[in-house]
């Protein structure tokens, strides 16, 4: 019994990759929103809006109703009932850039037998479109701490901090949230500066907005500021080896007000 529990669960994880894919192209080739922005669509108006072969498509829509992300009644094809709330057109916003993203990520995990042999981190061709893959990559970090908001003001106190330093936060939600819930603070979120826009962007749609400020630099080797009493590091240690980390860690602790 148990060999055969290990074999299925073997095949699971070998086939699971497949729903992954067919995820995935559904935001990358813009099909679901195609879906949403038109509550439905046949076949016919699919293959002429994305020049698809009819049998392929039919094939590829079939498959998504398989696995649950979409509906087919009659010739229409739309989200299904279980997704509509997530596939809705504000919340689809931000989940499709973390899919996009999570797009690139896939295409990069199979370059791994390269990275064994290499050591180094695989780099995707110079002509890859970077602008955009940055935009996708924080506007998935947004995604991502909008889910993990509730957690992390409940995991954190900050009762008596006036200035914190969010090292790494891309779009800044996190500060966001918690100079949103400590009127008192003042919030620095420090990134590369082409992600500039995109932070700004959502510091300006907040009430605490007049608060928060955003500085552009390079994390090791340019001034991180200085007077923070709190640091916020939740996005940046994993990209970094042990001795970037330990360099990085000293600049923190010398930004700080109290080093302590």
């Amino acid at each position: 019994m148990k060999i055969m529990k290990n074999k299925k669960k073997l095949l699971d994880d070998v086939f699971n990759y497949r729903k992954t894919v067919i995820l995935l192209t559904g935001a990358k080739t813009g099909l679901f929103d195609f879906i949403i922005e038109n509550a439905s669509a046949n076949l016919e108006e699919i293959c002429r809006e994305f020049n698809w072969s009819e049998r392929a498509a039919e094939i590829f829509m079939n498959t998504l109703c398989a696995v649950g992300y979409l509906h087919k009644k009659g010739s229409e094809y739309k989200i299904a009932t279980d997704y509509t709330n997530i596939f809705s057109g504000r919340n689809y916003f931000l989940l499709r850039e973390w899919l996009l993203h999570e797009w690139r990520l896939m295409n990069r995990w199979v370059h791994l037998p390269e990275v064994l042999e290499s050591g180094r981190p695989y780099r995707e061709p110079e002509k890859t479109k970077t602008h955009r893959n940055h935009r996708n990559f924080i506007m998935s970090m947004a995604h991502r701490e909008k889910e993990n908001m509730d957690d992390m003001l409940k995991a954190v106190s900050l009762d008596d901090c006036r200035h914190l330093l969010d090292l790494g936060g891309g779009p800044g939600i996190f500060a966001i949230g918690l100079a949103e819930k400590y009127p008192g603070l003042r919030a620095t979120v420090f990134d590369t500066p082409e992600t500039e826009d995109i932070t700004m962007s959502f510091i300006r749609n907040s009430p605490a907005g007049d608060r928060i400020e955003f500085r552009g630099g390079d994390f090791i080797s340019d001034d991180l500021g200085s007077a923070y009493d709190a640091a916020l590091l939740s996005s940046i240690l994993h990209i970094y080896g042990p001795a970037d980390n330990k360099m990085l860690l000293k600049k923190v602790y010398r930004s700080m007000t109290n080093p302590g």
